[in-house]
């Protein structure tokens, strides 16, 4: 197939020669290698039966960027398919022929006619055919009128194809190529066949070439939204729930726990290894020179600890200390040590650089600083030689032993207590409960209406018979528009069907509190924690709200820092704030 060069082109040398045959046969290994290890799941394929037997051939469509897996699945079929003429072309062409297509060569934009012409002699009689309507080179998602032209010549009804799978690369390339990855799963559809009348043209055409492109894009959304679906099936401790709290009792799951706890063995040994250090005096605590404060919890996630920071913050603030926040910054992606997010006139870092948390933390606290970082004792002599503080609190610090402090807070779950009352990985505890000992002030924070759980206070006692104890809750305080910051009463919810959206430890309880407000929570996307929102998800989330004809989605304060910029058109994105009281112990808690 190389023969000659085309005019303009030069001839290739021995290095595009060797490129020539390992680059194809490496291509149609992988492609071969990822469709195999894929779970793919077939929609709509039940009506290409009915086609083939008509004998007029069919010609696949997809948009060029869904090209991969489109080669696979349609390997098995005498297909003959439109590759480019160009050199780069021959690369495709030889890939397309080693997994059993037959390659003709032009396109939109390289021999078109050409091509076009021995598509049409060849769809139908021996082949069934494959374009991307929108390649070589785009513009991305617009079907050119190519394709039409072959189906009104041929007789061919044109089958609309797209796909989507769970871990997949988006390259930056002019349509935005997806690269699936091995061990995936996805869904592969087949949308409604769209027959063209013969001889069209002008402006029939351009009907015919809107109505295919409507069917590719709802095609590709529909497979998106379904990935999307089971993309964000929430936080793996919560799909791990069943195994963990002993509700499953097959076989999998029994050797599953078997497996965590022989893990938390080991998690214990060096946690007990690890606090020796620091009971022998082998690492030192290093001390900031000033008050210091630690908010933390037992649980992984879910405890009201960062709503807990900043009303502490608050109240030290109101007595006219000047706070500083100190925070390892999970999640956030920066080289530096140690910086700072606020200085308590100006929020200086974005969640991506600062971490959700800190970030959200310094927004709501105008004259609070925040700073962040793993080593909190540099963070500390920071805070203390710029900006001048005088007090410490420190974000998730029960664990961190490094940096001694004054009082230690623990956040416990007021309805889940210590659940299921295992180490991690079998459980969802840091330490052991005897850790409580440790603790100065114990808060038990109520989410809603729920009640404390049975037993819970005696079984803190157990473990520190003098800690005083407190109980705290959630509010709702307002709701905010996005992108417009325009205020929106809680009121308005009652009776709205809504989309609730978080990547929280705990979405339960993000949705019971929209549903105590009077919504009817009709769709639920749940990221992973601190997950980082890209444009692709606010595209996949707002198809998901569509499909369902759902006008507002609402989100977490800690949400709302993460997600890029929301467009100003429907469905609408609503920011639900909360704000924590003291309902029980305030003398207590003010000490």
């Amino acid at each position: 197939m190389t023969g000659k060069p085309r005019a303009g082109e030069r001839a290739a040398g021995p290095a595009a020669r060797l490129a020539g045959l390992i680059v194809p046969a490496a291509a149609a290994l992988f492609i071969r290698l990822v469709g195999r290890t894929t779970r793919l799941r077939s929609v709509g394929h039940e009506q290409l039966a009915e086609l083939e037997r008509r004998g007029t051939g069919v010609i696949y469509a997809f948009w060029h960027n869904r090209l991969f897996l489109a080669c696979y699945m349609l390997q098995r079929k005498s297909i003959c398919v439109l590759v480019s003429a160009s050199r780069d072309g021959e690369l495709i062409a030889r890939t397309a022929r080693m997994l059993g297509a037959v390659p003709v060569r032009g396109s939109t934009s390289s021999g078109g006619a050409r091509g076009l012409m021995e598509l049409v002699r060849s769809v139908g009689r021996e082949h069934d055919g494959a374009v991307t309507p929108d390649g070589p080179r785009g513009p991305r998602y617009r079907v050119q009128p190519g394709v039409i032209h072959l189906a009104s010549r041929t007789g061919s009804p044109i089958v609309p194809v797209s796909w989507d799978v769970r871990h997949r690369r988006r390259l930056a390339s002019w349509d935005g190529f997806l690269l699936p990855m091995p061990f995936s799963s996805g869904v592969f559809m087949y949308g409604a066949p769209v027959t063209v009348p013969a001889d069209v043209a002008g402006a029939e055409l351009e009907r015919w070439r809107q109505v295919l492109e409507r069917g590719l894009q709802d095609l590709t959304e529909r497979a998106e939204a379904t990935i999307a679906g089971e993309r964000v099936r929430g936080p793996l401790e919560a799909r791990l729930a069943p195994v963990l709290d002993g509700s499953r009792r097959d076989l999998r799951a029994c050797l599953l726990r078997a497996l965590l706890a022989l893990a938390s063995v080991v998690y214990r040994a060096l946690y007990e290894g690890r606090r020796a250090l620091y009971d022998w005096r082998i690492i030192r605590r290093r001390h900031a020179g000033r008050c210091v404060i630690s908010v933390g919890n037992l649980v992984v996630g879910g405890s009201g600890k960062t709503p807990l920071v900043e009303l502490v913050a608050r109240k030290l603030a109101e007595r006219g200390r000047k706070v500083a926040v100190l925070s390892r910054g999970y999640g956030r992606r920066s080289c530096e040590a140690v910086e700072i997010v606020s200085d308590g006139e100006r929020v200086l870092l974005d969640a991506r650089r600062g971490g959700d948390e800190p970030v959200l933390l310094a927004r709501n606290m105008p004259g609070v600083a925040v700073l962040v970082g793993r080593d909190r004792w540099r963070a500390a002599r920071l805070a203390r030689s710029r900006l001048g503080s005088d007090v410490f609190v420190l974000d998730d610090g029960f664990q961190h032993w490094r940096l001694a402090r004054d009082l230690d807070i623990v956040a416990v779950a007021a309805g889940r207590g210590f659940e299921p009352g295992f180490l991690l990985p079998r459980g969802l505890l840091r330490e052991p409960l005897s850790a409580l000992s440790r603790a100065g002030l114990v808060c038990l924070v109520r989410r809603g209406d729920r009640s404390v759980a049975d037993g819970l206070p005696e079984l803190i006692r157990k473990y520190n018979r003098e800690v005083p104890m407190v109980e705290l809750c959630f509010e709702p305080s307002h709701l905010e528009e996005m992108p417009s910051g325009r205020a929106v009463p809680l009121s308005s919810l009652q009776g709205l069907d809504v989309m609730a959206l978080s990547g929280v430890a705990d979405p339960g309880s993000f949705e019971r509190v929209l549903e105590e407000l009077g919504t009817r929570v009709a769709s639920k996307v749940s990221f992973a924690d601190h997950h980082p929102y890209s444009e692709e998800d606010v595209h996949l989330v707002r198809v998901r709200a569509r499909e369902g004809a759902i006008g507002t989605v609402i989100t977490t304060q800690k949400d709302a820092v993460r997600l890029p910029a929301w467009p100003d058109s429907s469905p609408r994105l609503l920011v639900l704030a909360v704000r924590m009281e003291v309902l029980r112990g305030e003398d207590t808690f003010l000490e």
